[in-house]
C-alpha cells in the first residue's frame, strides 16, 4: 500500500509499466480513463494517493492491464466516488470505436480506500 497523502491529487500521475505490452493505444486509453477519475477527484475533493498499472495474464491467455487507484478515504467513500463518475466513464466507453472499445475493456480500473471504515468488524 502506498504512503498516505504525500502529494495532492493534482500531482498524482498514473504510473505505467515499462513493458512492450503497454502499447501506445493501451497507454492512451488508460490515460484518458484515468483523467476522468483524476478530474472528478479534483472537482469533488477526493484525495487520490496513488495510481498505477499492473499487467496480468488470465487463464485464457488474455493480457489485462489493471489500474489501481488508492484514495485517502474509506471503502464506502471510494465506492461512492467511483459510482458518481460511472456516467462519464460509460459515455467515454460508448464513444470509442469498436476496436478501441475492445482494448479498453482489457484495462479495468479498481479503487481502494486506504482509511479504515469506522464500522469495520474485528479490524476487517
Amino acid at each position: 500500500m502506498p504512503d498516505i497523502a504525500v502529494n495532492p491529487t493534482s500531482e498524482v500521475e498514473l504510473k505505467l509499466p515499462d513493458d512492450p505490452r503497454v502499447t501506445p493505444l493501451v497507454r492512451r486509453l488508460a490515460i484518458e480513463n484515468w483523467e476522468i477519475y483524476r478530474d472528478g477527484a479534483l472537482r469533488s475533493g477526493m484525495p487520490i494517493v496513488a495510481a498505477w498499472m499492473d499487467i496480468y495474464v488470465d487463464r485464457e491467455d488474455r493480457t489485462l492491464f489493471f489500474v489501481a487507484i488508492h484514495c485517502d478515504a474509506t471503502r464506502q467513500e471510494t465506492r461512492d466516488f467511483r459510482d458518481s463518475l460511472s456516467h462519464l466513464t460509460q459515455a467515454w466507453f460508448d464513444g470509442l470505436p469498436e476496436d478501441e472499445y475492445e482494448v479498453a475493456s482489457l484495462i479495468p480500473f479498481t479503487f481502494a480506500g486506504v482509511k479504515r471504515d469506522e464500522q469495520a468488524v474485528n479490524g476487517a
